[in-house]
């Protein structure tokens, strides 16, 4: 490690050796404690492995249990974007998570302390059962969503379809909207639970925002759907859930184009 640090410009291996080492009492000393304090996982393209990654100012920024800030890997570029995942107020510090968010508060401060010397939270949302009992069946709630999507949207597709082409007001039949309205209802319900626990930065935040999306497109096209919603209202979630959509999986992201495609044809850009 010291060797290819020494091999870098002047002023990238400056940078470098500038940075936060939290593993001077621990043998890592010099380079190698440094690596271990700002090393950052990244995902690359389509590799199932996680790779490492040390970069020159994301690496200094700061850790939070409620971040505002995403990063992700751009391949073009090959480089580290920090994506905002929530309204930051002017002034306000920017952050990320260092550790997996969804794990227990005991595993998350281990991981911390361990690693960054950063001693244990004692906020509610970090001390709570009730925090901890959220986000770790907040994966599997994201799931079955998606799984419950998954059966409605072929469904949703033929309603977008049936109103595009007839101009038909009634394409549900009773039991298929209350079906898209339970989904949607559930969905819009978990959002504002992550939201309260600041999980914004969560792949399944994502997700959840996705399905809501898509059940609320439905929904808007019935009258009888009971939400009462504007088109302008409709307009604008569907245009913040594309943004939430790109910041998470990028605008090669499958299900951010599918997203997209759907708003077009609507006139929604």
């Amino acid at each position: 490690m010291e060797l290819v640090v020494s091999r870098m410009s002047i002023d990238k291996e400056f940078a470098f050796r500038d940075l936060a080492n939290s593993h001077i009492d621990d043998l890592g000393e010099g380079v190698d404690g440094i690596f271990r304090t700002n090393v950052m996982d990244v995902s690359i393209g389509d590799f199932d492995a996680k790779f490492k990654m040390v970069t020159k100012t994301i690496s200094r920024v700061n850790h939070s249990y409620r971040p505002n800030m995403l990063y992700i890997f751009d391949l073009p570029t090959f480089s580290l974007h920090l994506h905002a995942v929530r309204p930051i107020a002017s002034g306000e510090e920017l952050t990320i998570s260092y550790v997996p968010p969804l794990t227990t508060s005991s595993e998350r401060a281990s991981l911390l302390q361990s690693r960054y010397a950063i001693p244990p939270c004692t906020l509610p949302c970090c001390t709570s059962s009730i925090t901890d009992t959220f986000r770790t069946s907040l994966q599997t709630k994201s799931t079955d969503l998606q799984n419950r999507l998954t059966t409605l949207q072929t469904r949703i597709k033929r309603t977008i379809q049936t109103v595009l082409v007839t101009g038909s007001k009634n394409p549900n039949t009773p039991d298929e909207l209350a079906n898209i309205r339970k989904v949607y209802k559930n969905a819009q319900a978990l959002i504002r639970e992550m939201k309260k626990y600041g999980l914004e930065a969560c792949e399944e935040y994502a997700r959840v925002v996705y399905t809501a999306a898509w059940c609320i497109f439905a929904l808007s096209l019935d009258p009888r759907d009971g939400l009462r919603m504007t088109d302008a209202k409709v307009k604008k979630f569907r245009v913040w859930a594309v943004r939430v959509l790109r910041v998470h999986f990028g605008e090669e992201g499958e299900i951010y184009k599918s997203l997209v495609d759907q708003n077009r044809m609507f006139g929604i850009v």
